[in-house]
C-alpha cells in the first residue's frame, strides 16, 4: 500500500461516490479500516439520499491516496 499526498489542483476533481463497502473491497482495505477515517475526517464522506445508514466515500480521493488507477 502506497499513501500519497493530494495537491490543491487535485482537489478540484468531480467526487466519484461509492458505497463503504464496495470502496473498500475495490482499493483493497478493510471495510473497518475505510470507517475509521471517514470517522476521523481524513476521507470525504456522505449519505445517501434514500438510506441515511449507508456512508458513500469519495473513489477519487481514494485512489490518489493508496495510488491505484
Amino acid at each position: 500500500m502506497i499513501l500519497s499526498d493530494t495537491s490543491p489542483e487535485q482537489e478540484n476533481e468531480t467526487p466519484e461516490w461509492m458505497p463503504l463497502t464496495k470502496a473498500a473491497r475495490e482499493i483493497g482495505v478493510s471495510h473497518a479500516k475505510l470507517s475509521r477515517w471517514v470517522k476521523k475526517g481524513r476521507i470525504k464522506s456522505s449519505k445517501t439520499p434514500y438510506n441515511e445508514r449507508e456512508t458513500l466515500v469519495d473513489m477519487v480521493e481514494l485512489r490518489k491516496i493508496f495510488k491505484r488507477p
